[in-house]
């Protein structure tokens, strides 16, 4: 309803009345007490129906994920990179996140000074080695 009423997204920026046309749309439906949606998430879900059309949303996924996903292409690849597993919006986020580079091992710090004395000999004085021996 919403994308028959404003027609496609706008580029960022352009003013073509689509979202005074959501403001109308969003009074509206306070009317009838339905407040569960701001300005805001009424133009994300325009958005998300006009880049998922009604055969790209036959998936079992959950608005958020198309969100997230942004484009056909990225919800296709996270279909595949989740095998089987309920396409979540935490899961989601978990895929798109960029993998932590690995951490090389480093190599054992020289010994500090500090770390090279000795402990004190029982009844020595000095913090030296023992030269007693």
């Amino acid at each position: 309803m919403i994308l028959e009423e404003c027609g496609p997204p706008s580029k960022h920026g352009v003013n073509d009345g689509s979202l005074e046309v959501i403001k109308e749309l969003w009074a509206e439906t306070r009317k009838y007490c339905v407040d569960e949606y701001s300005i805001k998430a009424l133009s994300e879900l325009r958005a998300i129906s006009y880049y998922f059309n009604g055969s790209l949303r036959g998936d079992p996924v959950c608005w958020g994920v198309y969100r997230i996903a942004r484009s056909p292409e990225v919800l296709a690849a996270l279909i595949a990179q989740a095998n089987g597993r309920k396409l979540t919006v935490s899961l989601a986020r978990k895929l798109l996140k960029p993998p932590e580079p690995e951490r090389k091992e480093q190599p054992p710090r020289p010994l500090s000074l500090r770390d090279r004395r000795q402990p004190l000999a029982e009844g020595s004085e000095g913090g030296g080695p023992d030269l007693s021996a």
